[in-house]
């Protein structure tokens, strides 16, 4: 049985994870709930801490979910935090209000990229459950 991944989706990531459970989908499935859950928390401090321009604290919780995210395959959200953290570390010359307006911009991308990738890896987890010997 074959599964299509989409764009926003390193193939090659995936697929080398899927390649660490040759056998079975346990590891990956449970590597996806992980992150699902975690990337939950992560978006909703993302959102308090801009909330309360704690731009040092969102610069980190940035490069923690992009280095998971890119750990997945998961191009959209590891490019949109990059673009977080720079926002906040290039750009002292703008006023918090500003950083704020364009840090905050993003941050509504990346959660759309967060639900694209969360609709994608919930069905991925239903389809390896039903089919074990998967590939990509």
């Amino acid at each position: 049985m074959e599964i299509d991944i989409p764009n926003f989706i390193n193939k090659e990531i995936f697929n080398d994870l899927l390649l660490i459970d040759k056998d079975d989908t346990e590891f990956l499935k449970d590597l996806i709930e992980m992150y699902l859950d975690q990337a939950l928390d992560i978006i909703n401090n993302l959102y308090n801490f801009v909330k309360s321009r704690n731009f040092e604290e969102v610069s980190k919780q940035s490069h923690k979910f992009k280095g998971s995210s890119v750990s997945i395959g998961l191009i959209n959200i590891g490019l949109s935090c990059e673009k977080i953290e720079n926002l906040i570390k290039n750009n002292s010359n703008l006023s918090n209000d500003n950083i704020f307006i364009e840090v905050t911009k993003e941050l509504v991308l990346l959660e759309i990229y967060f639900n694209q990738a969360k609709d994608f890896l919930l069905k991925f987890i239903a389809f390896a459950t039903r089919y074990p010997s998967l590939s990509v």
